[in-house]
């Protein structure tokens, strides 16, 4: 679990890479402090794309993949669960964020975490094959 530094919503969002394996899930929760919003049920949601700029290419939106709720301290956790499915296709790494937004007032939104977003691709190892090998001919 990890917490944004811009605890007021002022400063920096949270920097905070992710490195997944395409083909394989992930997950990570991410806790949003009391006070950084202080509007009830917040939109959130969160892209991948080619570059740091909203203008880059999407890579992944990965709003579907959002939960957000409450903790015991009454801090949002922000929970990203990709199934594999959805990593399967990723052959490009780039720049994800995250943002919680009131769509009730006036559209408001922070930023809450950015950073990179690292792809590898799954590494297959298969058992070496023997290979045959003959005995030097005698002189």
């Amino acid at each position: 679990m990890t917490t944004p530094t811009g605890a007021d919503g002022e400063g920096p969002p949270l920097l905070l890479d992710l490195e997944l394996t395409a083909g394989e899930p992930f997950a990570r929760q991410i806790v949003v402090p009391q006070g950084l919003v202080d509007w009830p049920a917040p939109a959130v949601w969160a892209q991948a794309r080619r570059g740091r700029f909203r203008t880059a290419p999407l890579l992944l939106d990965l709003t579907p993949y959002l939960t957000l709720q409450a903790n015991e301290d009454q801090d949002l956790v922000l929970e990203l669960a990709l199934p594999a499915s959805a990593t399967a296709p990723l052959t490009r790494s780039g720049d994800w964020d995250g943002w919680l937004g009131d769509v009730d007032d006036g559209g408001r939104a922070v930023q809450v975490v950015a950073g990179k977003f690292h792809v590898t691709r799954a590494v297959s190892v298969r058992p070496a094959q023997p290979v045959g090998l003959s005995a030097p001919e005698a002189p």
